[in-house]
């Protein structure tokens, strides 16, 4: 008998139902479906709550424990995705000590997106509740402008747990969100599709580097594409945060397919 770990089955299996009886549902509309079924809010909750049942499983052996602690930056207009490189520029105090504790360490950081970019401060209840941990590539030292630029890559979605301000550091203990491996086939077709979306928009924006459109069409992991098309897209940071924290790769893709304005973007 099937429980709320077997949701996503639960929800391929609804949808697949649901299509040959002519409703035509998307997979991120199914996985909605069971989980208010199955008593939670939304599936990102669901999801959260089986990621804690499983850990213990996922824990035994050489396999490490999914929970973090360590220095935190906070970003004020800009989203970061795993596998992503890129600049960031630090100026604030609390981001230098938090670097330096990084420094001390492996190198590695929580970056999360403030609600508010005006604010400089901060509360923990001002800032986003899903990060992604990335380690520090390299640092160098503004002199003029006071500040530190650094470059930076994104590893690994984190839900943060708790998010302290002690002696002017900014620490997080947070849970490590693994990437889901896509479960059979038959999304195909939505990756190829969204796929061209992006190519599209690429083909009249020279923001797309031409590397990045070179390899796009080898990209066959939805989630993946996802956080491809969002770090591209013309959207709001609020509407890329909002990708960053849908965890299956799937419903993620089609979310970020529609940040191109295509209504109709839904799994085969």
């Amino acid at each position: 008998m099937r429980d709320f770990r077997d949701a996503k089955a639960m929800a391929k299996s609804l949808r697949e139902e649901l299509g040959r009886k002519g409703v035509m549902l998307s997979h991120a509309e199914c996985l909605e479906l069971v989980a208010r079924a199955l008593g939670a809010k939304d599936w990102n909750l669901l999801s959260s709550v089986i990621q804690t049942a499983r850990a213990p499983l996922a824990q035994t052996g050489a396999t490490a424990s999914s929970g973090w602690s360590g220095p935190v930056l906070l970003l004020r207009d800009f989203v970061i995705f795993p596998k992503q490189t890129a600049p960031l520029y630090i100026g604030r105090e609390t981001s230098k000590q938090a670097l330096a504790l990084a420094q001390k360490g492996e190198l590695e950081v929580l970056l999360i997106v403030q609600r508010n970019p005006a604010d400089d401060d901060p509360s923990p209840a001002a800032v986003c509740e899903i990060g992604v941990l990335a380690d520090i590539l390299q640092r160098v030292a503004m002199e003029e402008a006071g500040g530190i630029k650094l470059l930076v890559r994104g590893r690994q979605r984190a839900a943060v747990i708790e998010l302290t301000n002690v002696g002017g550091v900014r620490r997080a203990r947070a849970e490590l969100i693994p990437d889901e491996a896509t479960e059979g086939c038959g999304y195909e077709a939505l990756v190829r599709s969204a796929a061209q979306r992006l190519l599209a928009y690429a083909a009249q924006n020279e923001a797309v580097p031409e590397a990045v459109k070179n390899w796009l069409p080898d990209i066959t992991h939805p989630g993946r594409l996802a956080d491809v098309i969002a770090q591209y897209a013309p959207a709001t940071v609020a509407e890329k945060q909002a990708i960053l924290e849908v965890v299956d790769g799937v419903a993620r893709l089609e979310k970020a397919a529609l940040m191109f304005g295509e209504a109709d973007v839904k799994a085969a």
